[in-house]
């Protein structure tokens, strides 16, 4: 235990993860002035993942272990993590992690820094360096944001990567009070709580970018540049459906109706019944957001 410093538990969700994860954790356990606990939910790994783990726990104290009866895929795998520690008290901030990115020193104490100027119940998120196989960087993921994020536009949109979020304890004990059922994305998820809640705080630090965000073959997300091919897919998959914005948004109102930001209840309501002529008219001429294009065609298209 490192006195004085703020305690963090870092959730690590794997998945035959083995080619990568040494790099990843030995980045995690390098971070600067914090007390760091890392706790890894593993999702039925057949390769070697657990193996390494295990080996980390021999030379450290302060990683834990959990491994699945079931895989549970890895939003619901990050989000049960989140709600094994519904009722602890012992942590003062929470922060997710990928099993295959590398961490920069000071990515975790950054971000706290940041959430200590807005106050409890907060959520924060940054940008990423885009790097290869091998670290090389070639991009940074999100450019042109310098605008002013107004919450609102999270029904949009999920800018909230979801290895860059670092929220405290006030937020994890409002994102635990209720338990989403059959939605995709763990990081869309959190934050929507944290953009349409009341008494709820969003960071999005775009010149913030600690994580060296490696693209591989083997990414279940990632940076898509396939503009055209994405926008097709939005507008004639059959399985649109499982990636469906407004299942999430529906299980937002089911569990916290009464705690929506008031300035955003009539605009909820109308994207809920947004089929209706009058509505949809009201997103696709009036509704002013930071993704146009792909928001109105699934609008049109009766695909959000």
């Amino acid at each position: 235990m490192k006195k004085g410093l703020p305690k963090v538990l870092v959730i690590m969700s794997t998945f035959n993860g083995e080619k990568y994860l040494k790099e990843q954790i030995d980045s995690i356990l390098k971070q600067k002035n914090v007390d760091l606990t890392l706790y890894i939910s593993d999702d039925c790994s057949k390769d070697k993942t657990v193996e390494i783990i295990k080996e980390y726990q021999k030379k450290y104290n302060n990683i834990i272990l959990h491994i699945n009866e079931k895989n549970k895929n890895f939003t619901y795998n990050f989000l049960d993590s989140v709600f094994e520690f519904k009722n602890s008290e012992e942590f003062d901030y929470y922060a997710f992690s990928d099993q295959d990115d590398v961490w920069l020193e000071e990515k975790l104490i950054a971000g706290i820094n940041k959430i200590k100027q807005v106050g409890e119940n907060t959520l924060y998120c940054s940008n990423l360096k885009i790097v290869d196989e091998n670290l090389k960087q070639y991009d940074i993921m999100n450019r042109r944001r310098k605008k002013q994020y107004k919450s609102i536009n999270i029904i949009s949109k999920n800018i909230a990567t979801g290895c860059t979020m670092i929220f405290d304890k006030g937020f994890k004990n409002i994102v635990t009070q209720y338990y989403p059922n059959n939605i995709y994305l763990h990081d869309y998820w959190l934050a929507v709580i944290a953009c349409l809640t009341k008494d709820c705080h969003f960071i999005y630090s775009e010149d913030d970018a600690f994580i060296l965000y490696r693209q591989h073959s083997n990414n279940l997300i990632g940076q898509n540049k396939d503009k055209f091919k994405k926008l097709n897919n939005i507008i004639w998959s059959k399985y649109n459906y499982d990636l469906s914005t407004l299942k999430l948004i529906n299980q937002y109102i089911v569990g916290f109706e009464s705690v929506v930001k008031d300035e955003y209840i009539q605009i909820i309501n109308r994207l809920q019944n947004y089929r209706k002529f009058k509505n949809k008219l009201y997103f696709l001429l009036k509704f002013k957001t930071l993704n146009k294009i792909s928001f109105k065609v699934k609008i049109l298209f009766n695909k959000y």
